[in-house]
């Protein structure tokens, strides 16, 4: 898994340092102008500047067939500022100078296709695609967002069964089979956004609830072992039933005390105003 994430740091790092026109890390951006007081902006500023920026990027890297083509000048405009008039002289500009693959006519052979496909360029786009999408889905877990979770669950419902994970797939669609017809809409409600527990308070803490219970069973095993030789069937149920009841009385607790500082705070801000 660490693994897989640093290959996609590195995919994403590289990109950022080609768009802003960079050599290493130390190097000043010179395609992308940074605001001098950026750091000193509010969070909506900031915001605002970064999501122009990944659409710059989306539309330079991503969307290029559809924003390539400028009807201004009725030419072909490339990123690197050079532009086309037929759409033969583009494509050999890509191929030549940007090493783009394209994909052959419908009448070629399936050993010419073969023998002139880029398999590392499909090879890196089909690891992006992949990879992007368990990151999502970790960040959708750890926040506890329930819309994320469910849509990506029908993308990798779909790669459960190019994989052939049958067993995946089947819980997969299971888990949409819940939320969309089964359960009533309060249940649907609850499912979606019951799915993940905090166990530590804050932000960025969930974890899935097949680990939550993963976290429990270990904690009654460390329980169960630390009574050695005494344990009894009784001990043992008190062990597996007093787990669960503490985990529910932190949470509790963790729930009491956010209350009272937020009446704290709301209790210091109307003295300041009265």
């Amino acid at each position: 898994m660490n693994f897989v994430q640093d290959c996609l740091d590195s995919f994403v790092l590289g990109t950022c340092l080609h768009m802003f026109g960079m050599d290493s890390l130390d190097g000043v951006p010179v395609n992308v102008e940074i605001p001098h007081f950026l750091h000193l902006a509010s969070i909506e500023e900031q915001y605002a500047w970064l999501k122009e920026l990944g659409e710059q990027l989306f539309k330079t890297y991503i969307k290029l067939n559809e924003e390539m083509y400028d009807s201004r000048i009725n030419r072909y405009s490339c990123t690197c500022n050079n532009t086309y008039k037929t759409k033969g002289h583009f494509k050999r500009h890509l191929e030549k100078e940007h090493e783009w693959g394209f994909a052959l006519n419908q009448d070629t052979t399936n050993s010419a296709m073969h023998s002139k496909e880029d398999h590392v360029a499909v090879w890196r786009a089909s690891f992006m695609k992949l990879s992007l999408l368990l990151r999502d889905t970790e960040d959708a877990y750890q926040y506890g967002d329930g819309d994320r979770i469910f849509r990506n669950a029908k993308f990798e419902m779909l790669c459960a069964d190019a994989a052939h994970h049958t067993k995946y797939r089947l819980w997969l669609w299971r888990m949409q089979a819940y939320e969309t017809a089964i359960l009533s809409p309060r249940q649907a409600v609850e499912y979606k956004w019951n799915c993940t527990a905090n166990t530590h308070g804050g932000k960025g803490k969930y974890i899935p609830n097949d680990n939550l219970v993963e976290t429990l069973v270990q904690k009654i095993k460390k329980k169960l072992r630390e009574q050695g030789f005494n344990i009894t069937h009784n001990s043992a149920q008190r062990i597996a039933l007093s787990i669960q009841i503490q985990q529910e009385l932190k949470e509790n607790t963790s729930q009491v005390r956010k209350r009272d500082v937020q009446n704290q705070l709301l209790t210091e801000t109307l003295s300041l105003i009265f």
